[in-house]
């Protein structure tokens, strides 16, 4: 059976609506993506680090609830599991201020077995952050080399790297060793200030053939390479991290009920490409 292998950062989010907070949650459209995924009966493997303290436990609690595991988190001891605090405007949108302290060494997490032809995704600031990144990035490669499919998630914050010329290297890296680039709105303005068809063609067409845009504000999500373009749209979010933690789930999920191996990546035909976007909806949609 094929595993999927998360690779991301746990945190702890708390909404506020002006001084009162409203809601919490563990965070991250990765980290709620694999609980999507566990939820649906998938083989899932979180890899990330939390502290021993009560945050903590709620973000793992939350993962193992829906079956995930999280035997590949590291339960470090010296600081504290980020917590995130979301500020909403009238307009709805956020500013964050983000809490937590990270140990000097850290990110010594037990590696998952990786098999050919599972699913690795990683991405958002954690595979760019110098703190961990060589250990990260080592994982991906060894995935890389025992010939699983590599999905990179930008997820891009210019609030935690305002200067995109620094970890513009790092970005190129992972595109490079990407079998799919999955991109939410936002981030290609953000990191190429282009939008993402031009993003594709102009930047990461030449490192990954393959590209899935998810766009919770329009309700669509789109698929890229270099022979074909489709696009399946349905309602627009009205929570637009479930949308798309959903949709990445769906677009996973798609790639296994499509029977999509490695060796497929490269040539996926319009038909497979349609039912893989198709399943990123639907499960969206119901979520």
């Amino acid at each position: 059976m094929r595993k999927i292998i998360s690779i991301g950062e746990s945190c702890l989010e708390v909404l506020f609506r002006g001084e009162v907070p409203v809601k919490s949650y563990p965070g991250g459209e990765l980290l709620n993506a694999s609980a999507c995924m566990g939820s649906d009966g998938v083989t899932v493997d979180y890899v990330s680090e939390v502290a021993r303290d009560r945050v903590g436990d709620i973000v793992s609690g939350f993962l193992e609830s829906h079956g995930v595991s999280v035997k590949s988190i590291d339960r470090y001891t010296e600081g504290t599991t980020p917590l995130n605090m979301l500020f909403m405007h009238d307009d709805g949108t956020l500013d964050t201020v983000r809490y937590g302290r990270y140990p000097d060494s850290s990110f010594d997490v037990v590696w998952p077995r990786i098999d050919p032809d599972d699913i690795v995704i990683f991405g958002g600031y954690y595979s760019l952050d110098p703190r961990v990144r060589t250990r990260l990035f080592d994982i991906v490669k060894y995935a890389a080399e025992r010939k699983a499919v590599i999905v990179y998630m930008p997820g891009f914050e210019r609030d935690r790297a305002p200067r995109i010329t620094r970890i513009m290297p790092s970005i190129l890296e992972n595109f490079e060793v990407a079998s799919l680039v999955v991109t939410f709105d936002g981030d290609m303005p953000a990191i190429f200030n282009e939008d993402d068809v031009a993003a594709y063609r102009n930047h990461i067409s030449f490192y990954c053939n393959n590209c899935i845009n998810i766009d919770s504000k329009a309700g669509a999500i789109r698929f890229y390479n270099r022979q074909l373009t489709q696009s399946v749209e349905s309602a627009p979010a009205a929570n637009s991290l479930e949308w798309r933690a959903a949709a990445l789930a769906g677009v996973i999920e798609g790639l296994i009920d499509g029977n999509v191996m490695m060796a497929d990546m490269d040539a996926i035909d319009s038909e497979t490409m349609l039912r893989i976007v198709e399943s990123g909806v639907k499960r969206a949609s119901n979520s």
